[in-house]
């Protein structure tokens, strides 16, 4: 036996790392492990011992191979081809001394497209191999095919495995961008024809006569005719398709196809007819992707059954384990060792390696959030048997899988987490599912800062959406009371554990105004011996990064472990006190509306910039709105302490440091803080709080846009108003008019001597409005009223008599004034909800009668009415108010960012990576692009 030491520290990071990992792994499966029965001998898996493995790799619409239009698309700043290469620098030098050039030239050559074709498609190749599509998927699952082979000897692949791309939109016309139909089907050719005679590797489709292109409808036609007679497992009634017309009147079916060499074309091995199009229903219809499996479950052969999702891979190392893990399935001892029909476990799963954590801060947060969950805790989950299934790539039992209904559930309402509902189906028939650390996958996640919040968006209404389902009744009903509690923090807990924390976060707040209000003070809850008497330092939050720092300690060592801790702690900390708000704001909106929808993420490259409206217009519900009232509780409170009760306050540190993060994270986590995007994203938001319509906004039969925040603010009171049923919304109006009664009946009667001031301001604030509507919408007019609200506390200096609590006072009445106009603008729109306008599935008989042009007229009516609300209860007014503060909030924070920058890219070391910080980005730049004019090209020759 032959033993030699490996030397990995002269090889890439990436490398050293992947075959570190395996080297450790085949060590361990080489040994009996003392641990004994759960894990089997290397010895033990040969080619008769070895399932049959059926990979699934569903698809829609990702992307296959990266084009050259979106190669050469630029940010202001980069292309993202060059994007890509800062984050595979070594990579890229190699492919360039591979064909004899330097790596500016051939970066240079590639944009003055003076390549040729084979090198230009190469180039195109590798950019898709380091990024999320579905040919970097494709690839990791043929690397099993190969070790098949090597294993096994040659044709094995074909004997113990199966390779199926299910790809949704394969053969359809697309008749906005057909150029793109055209080039997603010669994409997937390339892919069959890539491993045609060498790999098992099929396609499974989906074809609708509607939509099929015509050329791909002539082919199943001329399919089905030939079957005629010939009795083939999957052409149901062969003998029916007697003629031409009955063939095409299939409108719908499924087929099995592959790339054959003979024809130098696709082959079509199978069809199976269908009365209904692949996704059911009208509105809501069902899920696209768990339809999908389905239909492509129909042409397995394999005993184990493996689902891909298009952002997954594998290290060919990894494969050559897969025929281990396989075997946990089944039994590894005994006299039912090598018998298939005994079944140990119904899924396998393993770990994941997210290959998008180098993609800067934010791919790193979310790549150390999917490893604690996909290691540390799936690991605990398989030992308390509570793990489920994810969307990991698991191993699946497929007979157990073809007769259980598929891997997921489509329905649209209840399964938005449509992959969560194979776990819920095992627990609920009492089958197991175990965990292995012997296996790793590649995986990518978000990387951008607003689509990794489209993530979390996802999951959490899926977490609300399968509370209501009737597997989790089952389980719930049929577990001890010990193993509820893990199950539920296995499925939804996490969830509304955030959502609940972000309410206590509130009543913290809430509770020390009051005892502001009542005059006591922090000196009287330490003579009371009150935990809340002192700041809190230490919380749970610390205590969960213990799992985390010990398990990199075991992994990497214990210097080395707390370094790659450090490096990332400080980033995820910022990125998960923002996003945590995501995940309770979506679960209590969710609750609240008894509805959740799916959300669709997108990956795109971290370097993407969003100006100051954008990223205004998609966290003001989630993350603005509850900051600026928790920022007038906390002001209110400090006031309070200091000018009423005047004896010191607790400054809550750690509540203000999570506002801060609110305001202060998406522009932190947004790339490329230049001068010129200051000036341009300053403008355009400056612009989008100032503009308002000259007429009215609700015009008949048209919806608000978003070019203005009084459409904007208008068009999220409509849909408020509109929400739910009458008896719903009056039981959210009830805590409303209770707390606005609550905080009058607390208020000292020192306190009401602003009241006359504030209710003349509203009357000054009504004529005003008065006036502005028949000026036409004076914007002068409108200015003066949104001062007027900023201008009564140096009017009440001049009426009032002077006191050293003056501001506090103004504080607290004008804070209920607004409440109370709150409270009577919600009271008029429920009114006009149940007496008017009818919401939910009973409507009123009269609105039944109605014509659909007279219920136009009538919703119009209703939204011109609000619309009225809108101005006069001061709702436009307070949101123009907090617009600009995040305006102010926004531009100072950008300027710094913008100063760190020029200080040698430390923002963008710190936000996308360390090779665009030190200037190679503009090395590369400089070097290779010329002021080169070229045509936009989305074709690749393949």
């Amino acid at each position: 036996r032959c033993r030699s030491n490996l030397e990995l520290t002269h090889l890439p990071e990436l490398a050293r790392e992947r075959l570190a990992y395996f080297v450790n792994t085949m060590d361990m499966l080489s040994k009996r492990c003392k641990l004994g029965k759960e894990i089997p001998h290397l010895a033990d898996c040969h080619a008769g011992a070895v399932p049959t493995l059926s990979v699934l790799i569903p698809c829609y619409a990702e992307e296959i191979i990266l084009t050259r239009s979106y190669l050469l698309a630029s940010d202001g700043v980069s292309t993202n081809l060059a994007f890509i290469i800062t984050e595979y620098r070594g990579e890229w030098e190699l492919l360039a001394e591979k064909h004899g050039m330097s790596t500016n030239a051939l970066l240079h050559e590639y944009y003055t497209k003076e390549l040729k074709p084979s090198l230009q498609d190469e180039v195109e190749l590798w950019a898709s191999y380091r990024s999320q599509t579905v040919v970097r998927t494709v690839r990791g699952a043929a690397n099993y095919l190969k070790a098949l082979d090597v294993l096994y000897g040659e044709g094995a692949s074909h004997k113990l495995s199966q390779l199926i791309i299910a790809h949704q939109t394969y053969g359809s016309r697309n008749k906005a961008n057909p150029k793109a139909a055209e080039r997603r089907d010669t994409h997937v050719e390339w892919m069959l024809k890539e491993y045609c005679g060498q790999y098992p590797v099929f396609l499974v489709f989906d074809f609708d006569r509607g939509t099929a292109r015509k050329e791909m409808a002539e082919m199943v036609d001329s399919f089905l005719i030939r079957q005629r007679g010939r009795g083939r497992r999957f052409s149901q009634q062969p003998e029916a398709w007697e003629d031409i017309s009955m063939v095409n009147s299939l409108s719908y079916c499924t087929c099995y196809a592959r790339w054959s060499e003979e024809k130098m074309g696709m082959e079509i091995l199978h069809v199976i007819p269908r009365v209904f199009p692949l996704r059911l229903g009208k509105k809501a219809k069902t899920q696209g992707k768990a339809a999908n499996q389905r239909s492509c479950l129909h042409f397995t052969t394999g005993a184990v059954l493996q689902m891909l999702d298009s952002n997954m891979g594998a290290f060919i190392g990894e494969s050559f384990k897969v025929p281990y893990v396989t075997r946990r399935i089944q039994p590894f001892r005994g006299p039912d060792r090598y018998d298939r029909r005994v079944v140990r476990n119904r899924i396998v799963g393993f770990r994941e390696f997210i290959f998008t954590q180098q993609h800067g801060a934010v791919g790193n947060a979310m790549a150390t959030s999917e490893w604690v969950f996909g290691t540390i805790f799936q690991r605990t989950l398989g030992d308390l048997d509570v793990r489920m299934h994810y969307g990991h790539p698991d191993f699946f039992d497929a007979f157990w899988a073809l007769n259980r209904g598929s891997v997921s559930k489509a329905s649209p309402i209840l399964n938005v987490s449509e992959d969560m509902f194979a776990g819920l189906n095992l627990l609920s028939r009492g089958e197991k599912s175990r965990h292995s650390d012997m296996l790793e996958y590649e995986k990518g996640r978000e990387a951008a800062f607003t689509s990794a919040g489209t993530f979390l968006v996802k999951i959490s209404q899926g977490a609300v959406s399968m509370l209501r389902t009737r597997e989790f009744h089952v389980i719930y009903s049929r577990m001890p009371f010990h193993l509820q509690l893990s199950f539920f923090y296995a499925s939804s807990g996490w969830s509304f554990n955030t959502a609940a924390l972000q309410l206590g976060m509130n009543m913290y707040l809430y509770c020390f105004f009051w005892l502001a209000l009542g005059s006591l003070s922090v000196n009287d809850l330490g003579v009371l011996k009150s935990a809340l008497g002192a700041e809190w330092v230490i919380n749970m939050g610390f205590i969960t990064m213990a799992p985390q720092i010990v398990e990199l300690t075991l992994e990497y060592g214990p210097v080395r472990g707390v370094i790659k801790w450090a490096q990332s702690s400080l980033a995820t900390l910022l990125f998960f006190s923002f996003h945590n708000r995501t995940v309770s704001h979506t679960i209590l909106t969710s609750v609240g509306k008894n509805e959740a929808d799916y959300a669709a993420t997108g990956r795109p490259n971290p370097n993407v910039h969003f100006s100051f409206k954008r990223l205004y217009l998609i966290y003001w519900h989630s993350h603005y709105n509850l900051a600026q009232r928790l920022i007038l509780f906390y002001a209110m409170y400090r006031i309070l302490s200091a000018e009423i009760v005047d004896e010191g306050s607790l400054p809550i540190i750690f509540l203000v440091a999570c506002i801060t993060s609110w305001l202060v994270a998406p522009v932190v986590f947004n790339p490329q803080p230049r001068w010129g995007n200051l000036k341009a994203n300053a403008v355009e938001f400056l612009d989008f709080i100032v503009t308002v319509p000259q007429q009215s906004a609700v015009r008949l039969g048209q919806k608000l846009s978003e070019d203005t925040l009084y459409e904007t603010g208008l068009r999220d009171l409509i849909q408020e108003s509109s929400r739910g049923r009458w008896n719903v919304r009056l039981l959210e109006l009830v805590p409303q008019v209770l707390f606005a009664w609550l905080l009058a009946g607390s208020y000292p009667s020192i306190i009401l001597d602003c009241e006359l001031l504030l209710v003349f301001t509203g009357i000054m604030h009504v004529i005003l409005t008065i006036l502005w509507e028949l000026s036409g919408r004076s914007n002068m007019l409108l200015l003066f009223i949104l001062m007027l609200w900023a201008l009564v506390p140096l009017f009440g200096l001049l009426v009032l008599p002077a006191s050293h609590s003056y501001l506090a006072m103004y504080l607290l009445v004008f804070f209920l004034f607004f409440k109370t106009v709150c409270a009577l603008r919600n009271t008029l729109l429920l009114v006009a909800q149940a007496v008017v306008v009818p919401v939910g599935k009973a409507p009123r008989a009269w609105w039944r009668r109605l014509g659909r042009i007279e219920v136009q007229n009538v919703e119009h009516a209703d939204a011109k009415f609000v619309e009225w609300l809108y101005f006069r209860s001061m709702t436009y007014h307070l949101r123009v108010f907090t617009a600009g503060l995040i305006l102010l909030v926004d531009m100072t924070v950008h300027l710094v960012l913008t100063l760190l920058e020029l200080l040698g890219g430390l923002h963008t070391m710190f936000l996308l990576n360390s090779q665009l910080g030190t200037g190679l980005l503009q090395q590369i730049v400089a070097c290779a692009s010329r002021p080169v004019k070229h045509k936009k090209d989305d074709d690749i020759v393949l």
